[in-house]
């Protein structure tokens, strides 16, 4: 009797084998699910933002409504992004994406700011060692971060989020996790910077 080598069987039992993982949208859909059953739920597109009045790193603040008129369009496009901690992994990462377009994202008119329920003086240190130019805004209490559905009542640690506010004050886009700024660029409507010939 001929033995089968042990990859042999394994090769022939993969494919019958339901090990692979969920997809993104799946995973994506579970993880909302089971923040909708701790209290977090999402805000909707075209939905009112929340008002805010918060202060930031780098002299920076951010008031919203940014404006009592709606659809001024000097009040421009504005994007959080909120993050779990200033120490935490990803979050380093993250503001960089963020920061090496946030100049070229400030000529479309967006502005971008990321904010987490820490005390100023953290965030103070954590952007001086990161030299992020994302002005960092300080929710020490977590009422913006509860208003934006990224915590829940109570919790400690916001759910990384991204949300992009129109000009006349709406939710444009809302989303879980880092929208880098080729997203936000689309969400605005606006074409995607044109690169200079090198």
């Amino acid at each position: 009797m001929r033995r089968i080598h042990p990859l042999c069987a394994l090769a022939l039992l993969l494919p019958l084998c339901s090990c692979t993982g969920p997809t993104h949208d799946q995973q994506h859909a579970y993880n909302e699910a089971k923040l909708v059953a701790e209290g977090i739920v999402a805000l909707k597109v075209g939905a009112v933002a929340p008002p805010l009045s918060l202060s930031g790193t780098g002299a920076k603040s951010l008031s919203l409504p940014l404006s009592s008129l709606p659809g001024d369009p000097l009040a421009g496009w504005t994007a959080l992004y909120f993050f779990p901690a200033p120490d935490t992994p990803n979050t380093a990462k993250h503001l960089g994406q963020l920061s090496a377009q946030y100049d070229a994202l400030a000529l479309d008119g967006i502005s971008v700011y990321a904010l987490t329920k820490a005390p100023l003086e953290a965030l103070n240190a954590f952007a001086a060692e990161t030299k992020t130019k994302v002005p960092l805004l300080a929710d020490p209490g977590g009422e913006a971060c509860v208003a934006y559905a990224a915590l829940k009542p109570g919790g400690t640690y916001p759910q990384r989020t991204t949300v992009l506010i129109s000009p006349d004050g709406r939710i444009a886009l809302y989303r879980r996790g880092l929208v880098l700024p080729a997203e936000l660029r689309k969400a605005a409507g606006l074409a995607a910077p044109v690169e200079k010939a090198k």
